[in-house]
């Protein structure tokens, strides 16, 4: 449970370094990976979740590839053009999929009227997350594609929503991840009270 909250933290905080993001996406989505390996047996969903990451893990490797190579030896404008357009769309897809499925594998879970509420929280949040980012995203490749910065302002502050939204997201996914593993999202087996009163 904790691979993946780190794993998430890694894929959503972009810290560029000389055109680096020095949270690696390949390794988050590696982390997610390894903690639905473990979840599997308690909810089906992370079997799915498990493919999902793979497959963001092969997508993210090839773009931080195409980046390397092109530091290191560049290549045409248009390369460029393309492969910014289809990892900035390809990226979303993935992170909303993923994201989705990961909500969905917690629903599956055995959990008491805190641990649903909580649920609930983050639901809304990563809702509130992926909007700002789908919006921020969609205007970015508008520009790209048009060179009109006309709509620079809007990008701005959808930005800084979802960077404000991640930040609240992965807040919530750790404190759920903290007390789903501490067993406080554990419902109350009705069975132990029987056998207190009966014996």
């Amino acid at each position: 449970m904790r691979k993946i909250f780190f794993g998430y933290f890694l894929i959503m905080i972009r810290l560029l370094v000389k055109g680096f993001d020095i949270f690696p996406d390949p390794i988050g989505y590696g982390l997610v990976y390894l903690g639905a390996i473990e979840l599997m047996e308690r909810a089906p969903g992370f079997s799915q979740l498990k493919n999902l990451a793979v497959a963001g893990a092969l997508f993210s490797l090839a773009i931080l590839g195409f980046d390397v190579y092109t530091f290191a030896f560049g290549t045409t404008p248009t390369a460029i053009f393309v492969v910014g357009i289809l990892g900035a769309a390809g990226g979303l897809l993935i992170t909303y999929l993923c994201g989705t499925k990961l909500l969905e594998s917690f629903s599956q879970l055995p959990l008491n009227e805190n641990g649903t509420t909580a649920l609930e929280k983050l639901k809304k949040t990563w809702s509130s997350y992926f909007t700002a980012m789908a919006i921020s995203t969609g205007i970015v490749l508008y520009i790209f594609v048009t060179g009109s910065p006309s709509a620079f302002m809007i990008v701005l502050i959808a930005g800084v929503f979802s960077f404000v939204f991640a930040v609240m997201y992965l807040f919530r996914l750790n404190r759920f991840t903290l007390d789903e593993v501490a067993g406080l999202y554990a419902p109350v087996d009705p069975h132990a009270f029987q056998s207190y009163y009966r014996d």
